[in-house]
């Protein structure tokens, strides 16, 4: 797949120029003879970031690795990318991938002090939108544990990825000993580890001397707030952030922070199931710091780390308009697993914004005003930002902290 080839390059390109970390290596794992390799074709590609070793440049590995290639390296950072369409390529092969590379260096004794893995999605909140598909119930509450298990066994001792759909991912990670790193991209900076990102924020070795362009780095690093402040910083008061369940109801305050200073214009929704998809706003919670009245012709924000149907944000935003006299609404949304071209019938979504973590998608197939999609570089970035802090405590501290 040519994206994930384009993101592993754009993190190695990025912790080069912009982390100054120069001996960045990319080692592919593609075969030579993919023809004669049907378990892992050259076109399905997972991508391993090597150890950092100052004074090389970065160099790309074309064919199969070699234990030579890994033996002994202080860090290996495997970047996989399990994506929902990937060309007929089941969630399932992809893991038994990771675990057959783990289990190389392993079996071997490469002597690897630090084995991460870095996915933009994880594999079984992917397999969360294939099962929702076909109906066959919420795989990561089945097998979550026997995941991380397996991946634990295999030696992986840390996780990076983006916006996990459930707290018991990193609950499960550290009680196996793992360092579960967990991207928050609703983040504003106080959620950015600025004191550890060395060039990409400072001028000086120790840190202390920001950089001229210290707020435009860090805005580089808080996609969601920087693309809300860019598109209505001079009509902040015209927004109401909307939290549609209890699990985005503090997200919202912590954005609504970010962008006005204060947890106003907050509307924590009470809602009525009455199907699958098919829900009734009864009212406002008492945490919520505005009303419904108070709405009315306000841009109303909604927050979420994923898109599937779709269903039950559309009609939420339904209620909103018909019933309350909302304007606009948005979705800002971490992970877009759309599974079916629902979201051209959602038209009472004027605008949907996703961070770019599955090119695969069907809505990422479709032309849609309203959809906008961020750059593979921002989740590159992102993803760039935690591989660095990872290694610089591993190198200054000669250990992982769970934070």
């Amino acid at each position: 797949m040519e994206c994930d080839k384009r993101l592993t390059n754009l993190i190695a390109d990025i912790l080069k120029k912009e982390f100054k970390l120069s001996g960045a290596q990319i080692l592919r794992t593609a075969p030579d003879n993919p023809k004669e390799d049907n378990y892992r074709p050259k076109s399905k590609k997972a991508h391993v970031l090597g150890q950092f070793q100052e004074g090389q440049e970065v160099r790309e590995d074309i064919g199969e690795i070699t234990f030579t290639d890994v033996a002994g390296r202080e860090a290996i950072y495997y970047i996989a990318h399990p994506y929902v369409h990937s060309e007929g390529m089941q969630v399932e092969t992809i893991i038994k991938q990771m675990r057959s590379f783990a289990r190389l260096l392993k079996d071997y004794n490469a002597g690897v002090e630090q084995l991460s893995l870095v996915l933009p999605v994880t594999p079984y909140d992917l397999n969360h939108s294939v099962k929702r598909r076909e109906r066959e119930g919420l795989l990561e509450v089945d097998h979550l544990r026997m995941f991380l298990e397996d991946l634990a066994r295999d030696n992986y001792n840390e996780i990076i990825t983006i916006c996990s759909h459930s707290d018991k991912t990193r609950e499960i990670a550290q009680d196996l000993g793992m360092f579960f790193r967990d991207i928050n991209p609703f983040r504003s900076e106080s959620g950015v580890p600025s004191p550890r990102l060395g060039p990409f924020l400072y001028k000086n070795p120790e840190n202390t001397e920001k950089r001229v362009d210290y707020d435009s780095q860090i805005a580089k690093v808080t996609p969601f707030i920087t693309w809300i402040k860019n598109n209505y910083k001079d009509n902040m008061d015209e927004i109401y952030f909307v939290a549609p369940d209890d699990g985005s109801e503090r997200l919202l305050e912590k954005i609504a922070y970010a962008c006005r200073g204060d947890k106003q214009h907050i509307l924590s929704i009470l809602k009525e199931r009455l199907g699958p998809g098919n829900v009734k706003i009864l009212g406002v919670k008492s945490s919520s710091t505005a009303q419904l009245e108070d709405i009315q012709g306000r841009t109303c924000v909604f927050a979420d780390d994923k898109r599937l149907s779709g269903n039950t944000l559309n009609e939420i935003a339904y209620s909103l308009k018909n019933d309350h006299n909302a304007g606009p609404v948005v979705a800002l949304i971490a992970h877009d697993q759309s599974y079916d071209d629902g979201i051209l019938k959602h038209t009472c979504i004027d605008k949907f914004v996703f961070l770019e973590t599955n090119p695969r998608s069907y809505a990422a197939q479709l032309e849609d005003d309203r959809i906008e999609r961020m750059s593979m570089e921002t989740t590159a970035r992102l993803l760039s930002t935690e591989i660095f802090d990872s290694y610089v405590k591993l190198r200054d501290l000669g250990e992982q902290k769970v934070r």
